[in-house]
């Protein structure tokens, strides 16, 4: 008896390894930079290598994933898109982007609280 790897327990822990790869890669950049507002470059090149290999951890578990195409979520809810066409990828990042506030935000507060960061963020944003 084999299993399906697209509803396996593996698949989702490589999404979940996935996305604490990219959390950990976050944080280490933004320490980077704080390190470079400081002015301590060393310790600024010391956060900027942790922050690329746990880019290349990330990357490991996604390429694993793509046995399972299209749009999936880990238990934790968090998108894993996969694809190989920078089209598709780009799609799926516009939809992320603009459904985001919806879904992270659902009491009066949290959209109060939303409205009064989100123009600080449209820079930012496509």
């Amino acid at each position: 008896m084999s299993v399906d790897f697209k509803t396996s327990i593996t698949k989702d822990n490589l999404m979940r390894a996935f996305a604490g790869e990219s959390q950990a890669r976050n944080r280490y950049t933004m320490a980077a930079s704080q390190a470079k507002k400081e002015g301590l470059p060393v310790i600024e090149a010391v956060f900027t290598f942790t922050a690329d290999q746990e880019k290349e951890h990330a990357q490991i578990f996604y390429e694993h994933l793509r046995a399972c195409w299209g749009n999936h979520h880990s238990g934790r809810g968090y998108p894993v898109d996969i694809s190989q066409s920078v089209a598709q990828l780009f799609c799926a990042m516009r939809s992320t982007m603009s459904t985001r506030s919806t879904m992270m935000f659902t009491s009066p507060l949290e959209k109060r609280l939303w409205r009064k960061v989100s123009p600080k963020l449209r820079p930012h944003l496509i």
